[in-house]
C-alpha cells in the first residue's frame, strides 16, 4: 500500500526582514537565528548507572544582524542610547528595549512567519572593518541580546 503525502514548501533563507521600531532603514543582508537552549539537570540517585535527567533553565543566544556600512546611524544611536542610560547602573532601562521581529517571506513578499525578540537591546555594535586590497563593501553588525524569542504574527511595537 502507497502512502500518498503533502509536498512541503521549504521557507528560503534569503526571503527576509528585519523591523526594529524607530530605525529608519533596517535591511540586513544576514540575520543568525533566535536560537535557545535548555539546561540539563542531572540527579545521580545512589547505585544508578545512568542519571536522571530533567530540565533546568532556558537561555536564549544573542541575534546578530549584518548590512552593508552607510551614513546611516540609526543603529548606532540606539546602541548609544542603551549604553549612556546604562552606564553607572549596569541596569538598562525598559524604554530602550524593543519588539524585534525577523519576518521570514515568500518569493511574492507575502509574510511566511514573523520570529519576535521581546525586551530586544544591542549589546555589540561594529562599523565594519577596513582592508585596501579587497573589493568590497564594508558590513555592519549588530548584537541583539532579548529576553524571549518566540513567533508572532504581530507588527513590531516599542515594549
Amino acid at each position: 500500500m502507497s502512502i500518498v503525502g503533502q509536498p512541503r514548501s521549504y521557507f528560503k533563507k534569503f526571503l527576509f526582514t528585519v523591523e526594529i521600531p524607530g530605525v529608519g532603514f533596517a535591511g540586513f543582508q544576514k540575520c543568525s537565528e533566535p536560537k535557545s537552549t535548555t539546561e540539563v539537570i542531572e540527579q545521580w540517585e545512589g547505585g544508578a548507572i545512568v542519571p536522571d535527567q530533567s530540565p533546568g533553565r532556558m537561555k536564549f543566544e544573542a541575534v546578530t544582524l549584518e548590512r552593508g556600512a552607510t551614513k546611516d546611524l540609526d543603529l548606532y544611536a540606539w546602541y548609544l542610547q542603551v549604553n549612556d542610560a546604562a552606564a553607572g547602573t549596569g541596569a538598562i532601562d525598559d524604554k530602550y528595549k524593543k519588539r524585534v521581529n525577523i519576518v521570514q517571506r515568500d518569493r511574492d513578499g507575502s509574510v511566511l512567519r514573523k520570529w519576535e525578540l521581546k525586551k530586544a537591546w544591542p549589546s555589540a555594535y561594529g562599523p565594519g572593518d577596513w582592508d585596501n586590497t579587497v573589493s568590497a563593501n564594508g558590513i555592519e553588525t549588530m548584537t541583539l541580546t532579548y529576553q524571549l524569542a518566540e513567533p508572532n504574527d504581530k507588527p513590531a511595537a516599542a515594549v
